[in-house]
């Protein structure tokens, strides 16, 4: 029956059966739309939202989908209102609405889902809600605050949906430099090699995907920018499983500094790397189209970095000053302190007065990343004494 079909269809996601998994969605609207609709109606179109995405990239019509499977699930008083409220947060929202407005969503979705009996979609809202934080740029304390209550909420019922949280939690806490040390996601709580790395012998690709796009982000931040672009090669035959997501985005941003960090680092000559470069800007700026309030301050700090790497530092500072107004109007911290570093990085590359050091200490530490803000210092240590 098409309720058995819409059961099995997210385990063939997780497991990266994409193919099985877009036969279950295609299968259950024709069958809907052969004989009717009934309750799961909502899931079906749900579940064939991500398909249409991933068939057609369109991130727009892909939303509206989603948005019809919310209408049609309020209309049968919200029957499967934990996962498509899910998959609405989880892969379309952010294209089409501020990063912030999954939050509360994502809560009255787990909400429901522990009322209902949904305890599997009940712990992935739990955790879309951390990721979202983590997206939206909040306070790297409200990110671990909320990854361990949420942890105590999913009491290891959900093992791959605790996964995320523990990444959140243990990527801030690095970035905060309460882990062992500023490459490490080890602390007295959680071993990295036993509670998130061990994730990549297993076949949950998605949460594969997740833990190696958080290596590429941890490498751009702590100055490791050859050891980011290994992991960005590493995760790109794992893309299907987290395209359209935040992971996504996030190794598109990275991508894109690490590159041209390297540049800036003496490798001027390296076309590959200013190809990564424009290839991520060219993707940010067509996601900026779609929706300018996430995407329009990150498209602005890639072009502005790229800019000064090409040799105009003028246009270059322009362009980060209109990064850095929309960034503080969206109050993405993350944004702004990386924003202030790549202005850094520039200006020491070209032997420019470091009129930026200041700047990015203080968004770092506005942020919470006092590990980050330790490194920084220790690095310019010569510059601040």
């Amino acid at each position: 029956s098409i309720c058995l079909l819409l059961e099995i269809g997210p385990f063939a996601f997780q497991s990266q059966q994409i193919e099985l998994f877009a036969l279950i969605s295609v299968t259950g609207l024709r069958m809907t739309l052969e004989n009717g609709s009934g309750k799961a109606v909502a899931d079906v179109y749900s579940l064939y939202s991500i398909i249409y995405n991933g068939m057609t990239g369109d991130h727009a019509g892909a939303y509206r989908w989603s948005e019809l499977a919310l209408k049609a699930d309020l209309k049968n008083n919200n029957t499967y209102f934990p996962r498509v409220a899910f998959v609405h947060t989880w892969f379309h929202n952010h294209w089409v609405n501020p990063f912030y407005s999954s939050l509360t969503l994502a809560l009255k979705a787990a909400d429901s889902g522990f009322a209902s009996g949904d305890i599997l979609f009940a712990c992935f809202n739990l955790s879309g809600y951390v990721v979202y934080l983590t997206a939206c740029g909040k306070p790297l304390q409200e990110v671990m605050d909320f990854a361990r209550l949420h942890l105590s909420l999913n009491n290891k019922r959900v093992m791959n949906a605790a996964f995320h949280l523990i990444l959140e939690l243990q990527f801030a806490k690095a970035l905060a430099g309460i882990t062992n040390e500023y490459l490490s996601l080890t602390d007295e709580e959680y071993i990295e090699e036993k509670d998130i790395s061990s994730i990549c012998s297993t076949e949950l690709s998605n949460q594969v995907g997740y833990c190696l796009v958080a290596r590429v982000k941890l490498h751009t931040h702590f100055g490791k920018w050859s050891d980011a672009l290994y992991w960005a090669d590493q995760v790109k035959p794992l893309l299907k499983a987290f395209e359209g997501q935040i992971a996504e985005i996030d190794l598109v941003q990275y991508s894109a500094i690490a590159a041209l960090t390297g540049v800036l680092k003496g490798n001027y000559k390296d076309q590959r790397l200013i190809g990564i470069a424009t290839e991520s800007l060219n993707k940010m700026q067509s996601w900026a189209e779609i929706c300018p309030q996430n995407f329009k301050h990150k498209a602005l700090i890639l072009e502005a970095f790229l800019e000064g790497t090409q040799g105009d530092l003028d246009r270059a500072e322009e362009i980060f000053f209109q990064a850095a107004n929309l960034a503080e109007a969206g109050e993405f911290l993350n944004d702004a302190a990386q924003l202030q570093e790549c202005r850094l990085i520039l200006q020491q590359s070209k032997n420019k007065k470091l009129t930026a050091l200041e700047p990015t200490l203080m968004a770092y530490e506005k942020w919470g990343a006092y590990g980050k803000v330790a490194y920084l210092q220790k690095n310019y240590s010569k510059v601040l004494t």
